[in-house]
């Protein structure tokens, strides 16, 4: 199926006719007219919210080196530590972003590229970016971008990623035994707009693929202690035969039509498809013998297939500084549960279900002031308010929620148990205000925040040992403090952001770290008369010692482990990121501080079992293309 997407696009690229191409590359001085400039691209949010403002492409070098998408986010997500393409989930605890009742299932989200991340061009000309980051110790990502119009108002394009990772403990030697992951994104996208510009529609294509093989973290021996597992190669696994695999595919459209400036008809919707294996056929031969905890066979296999069928039909407008959105969707979706072991072999399939929604956004923009309110509910159950306010010396924003537990919390059926529970929704609230100061080229922003939440779904081992959801009684509360500054002194620049966290909840089942900071202190300027863009620097990240969640690969979720807590560290990476013309290139030491301390604080874990990313030289390069 890969090869005859690829084999489709390749084939529209080189034998597309000439015709298609809508003007010349170069003018009649052989001066390059095509760039950065004259490409641009826009969201299915920009749409959908009525914005009519293409975004430039992104050619800035700051931040260029952060290839990893823990490093992209400054450390605000919890992955296995060691590796590109691992599962992640936030470091602080979220409250559900949507109403109704979702799959779960979603360690990779920050992997796959979601719709509203898809971008829909308009180009002059053909435009190709090449994208690849060397991570080192095996770590890869290869990317591919095209975009061209096929007529002024038309305008085609695909995405293509590859990311492949090599173990970093346990390794054998042999690249075939060492590679664990391969994923894959893949983008088919489309724009269009009449030439009157009362209609135009988005649709786009996407695939995701990432089959991996599981190794449960580091096997402790009995002479091993939290803070020695930092041999990497030299360590023993805890799984030997185990593997998970998951698919996504989407197929999305968004339209709208405009009858005038305050009146719009629009719909979008979309199909998904998603899938979820796990198999281990060598359970009795796992050297951590209670891994799974207590199981009816030696063997495991567990597939879990979802569908869903998405529609949102809306009218919105806008007048002057006012615009406004009203919704209502539906969501069609089921579930299939397969499973095969030993004993028993079989399959269940939920009977198809329907939400509905209604919902309204009311947004009002002036010159200091920006004020947005919206509301989902869906019948029967769930709602969802949010709004916030920003002036030019306040912040603040209001959450409230009562959102139903996922497909994944409530129902499992596979080869080690099932559960089905009869959770009620989550219901939370959030609270948060700030105070912006700038002044010439220094900012601060300073701001509390309250969050909570009652009849919390978490997963934690029962007394069998199987990681279960189970939902907690007391209410769960987080009270945090944070700055966020940069400042600037002439070519140099310090960033950083500070967070002080506070448990406040009744028999807390949420687990964070008291004191986190990110810092990034840089060195940044144009030479060569502008033709050449430098930063320097290095990025920082210290958090406080805390019981962090285990993660279980079985179900891909994280539970509350309470198994030992994860030391204080403060990791390190220096970079140099450079840019001319359309050529941007950065070196990065990533870990560049391990073992400059003595045992045991020559390394870290951000999960138990799973020691982090030891000293690597890591290569980033992109590379635009306008002809």
């Amino acid at each position: 199926m890969q090869k005859s997407i690829l084999f489709f696009v390749f084939s529209f690229l080189f034998i597309a006719p000439p015709g298609f191409v809508q003007a010349q590359i170069l003018d009649d001085s052989t001066k390059q007219v095509y760039g950065t400039s004259t490409t641009r691209f826009i969201t299915e949010k920009d749409w959908l919210g009525d914005s009519t403002a293409w975004r430039s492409l992104d050619t800035t070098v700051r931040g260029f080196h952060r290839y990893h998408p823990v490093r992209r986010s400054h450390y605000l997500l919890q992955d296995l530590g060691h590796n590109l393409g691992t599962a992640t989930q936030s470091l602080f605890p979220q409250l559900p972003g949507a109403i109704g009742r979702h799959y779960g299932w979603d360690v990779y989200a920050p992997y796959v590229v979601q719709a509203e991340e898809v971008k829909y061009f308009d180009t002059k000309s053909p435009f190709t970016h090449f994208y690849y980051a060397l991570g080192g110790r095996g770590q890869q990502i290869a990317e591919l971008e095209f975009s061209r119009n096929i007529t002024p108002l038309w305008n085609f394009g695909f995405l293509y990623r590859r990311i492949n990772t090599f173990r970093q403990f346990a390794a054998t030697g042999n690249r075939n035994e060492d590679a664990i992951l391969e994923q894959y994104n893949f983008v088919l996208h489309m724009s269009r707009r009449s030439k009157n510009g009362r209609y135009r529609f988005l649709t786009h294509y996407a695939h995701f693929n990432a089959p991996m093989q599981e190794y449960g973290g580091i096997l402790m021996d009995e002479d091993d202690t939290p803070d020695s597992l930092y041999q990497y190669a030299e360590e023993g696994a805890q799984l030997l035969g185990a593997s998970s695999w998951q698919t996504q595919n989407r197929y999305y459209l968004y339209h709208d039509y405009r009858l005038d400036s305050l009146f719009q008809l629009y719909h979008r919707g979309y199909y998904l498809r998603r899938r979820d294996r796990y198999h281990d056929d060598k359970v009795s031969d796992n050297p951590q013998t209670d891994f799974y905890g207590t199981l009816p066979s030696g063997k495991i296999s567990d597939d879990v297939i979802y569908r869903e069928l998405y529609n949102e039909l809306g009218i919105k407008g806008a007048a002057k500084s006012f615009r406004y959105r009203l919704f209502y969707r539906n969501r069609l979706y089921d579930l299939r549960f397969g499973w095969d072991n030993d004993s028993t072999q079989g399959a269940l399939t939920l009977k198809p279900r329907m939400e509905h929604h209604l919902g309204a956004a009311l947004r009002l923009r002036k010159e200091k002031l920006d004020l947005y309110a919206e509301g989902a509910y869906r019948l029967g159950s769930d709602y969802l308010l949010q709004a916030w306010v920003r002036l030019p010396w306040f912040e603040a924003s209001a959450k409230s929620s009562y959102v139903s537990p996922t497909w994944q919390q409530q129902y499992y059926w596979g080869s080690t148990g099932y559960w089905h529970n009869d959770f009620s929704p989550v219901f939370g609230n959030e609270l948060e205000a700030g105070l912006p100061l700038r002044r010439k080229q220094q900012r601060l922003f300073s701001f509390v925040r309250l969050r909570q939440a009652s009849s919390w779904v978490y997963f934690q081992k029962d007394s069998e040992g199987r990681v279960q959801p189970f939902q907690s009684g007391e209410l769960q509360a987080m009270g945090q403090v944070g700055i966020k500054a940069h400042w600037q002194w002439r070519y140099f620049h310090w960033q950083h952001e500070l967070y002080l966290s506070k448990d406040l909840g009744e028999r807390s089942v949420w687990r964070f770290p008291e004191v986190f900071w990110f810092t990034s202190l840089f060195y940044e300027r144009d030479l060569f008369k502008g033709n050449m863009q430098l930063c320097v620097g290095m990025d920082g990240r210290y958090q406080s010692a805390y019981e962090a969640y285990a993660y279980s690969p079985l179900h891909k979720v994280f539970y509350l482990a309470d198994v030992y807590a994860i030391r204080p560290y403060f990791l390190a990476d220096v970079y140099a990121n450079i840019k001319v013309k359309q050529l941007r290139a950065a070196l990065q030491f990533t870990h560049v501080n391990q073992n400059m301390a003595p045992p045991p604080f020559n390394g870290y874990q951000v999960t138990p079992y799973y020691a982090g990313m030891r000293r690597t030289l890591s290569l980033v390069l992109s590379w635009m293309f306008f002809e």
